[in-house]
């Protein structure tokens, strides 16, 4: 995964249909504001954290069956996860906006 804390221009981030397996490795970015994922292979949520300024989260036709790691996203407005193998949305972050 490429290192994008030195571009702190950056606001969106469009990997959409990319056939992602994991995004783990991604440790965050501070001005990000919209992440696109949709249309690839994930299976969980792991690395999609500490994005203060996150608002619009798209996770469409993934394969995630849990949102467990969803985590330090307090910005977080909008969260899609529509076409996925969610069994339950008890592990849903509080979205204070």
């Amino acid at each position: 995964m490429v290192d994008l804390q030195g571009q702190p221009r950056i606001t969106s981030l469009l990997m959409e249909n990319n056939k992602l397996v994991s995004f783990a490795n991604f440790t965050g970015h501070n001005t990000i504001v919209k992440l696109d994922l949709r249309k690839n292979e994930l299976k969980n949520c792991q690395g999609i954290a500490n994005m203060p300024r996150l608002q619009e989260l798209l996770l469409s036709e993934n394969q995630l069956t849990t949102l467990h790691d969803l985590k330090n996203l307090p910005s977080l407005q909008t969260l899609t996860v529509n076409t996925n193998k969610l069994e339950t949305l008890a592990n849903l972050p509080t979205l204070d906006a």
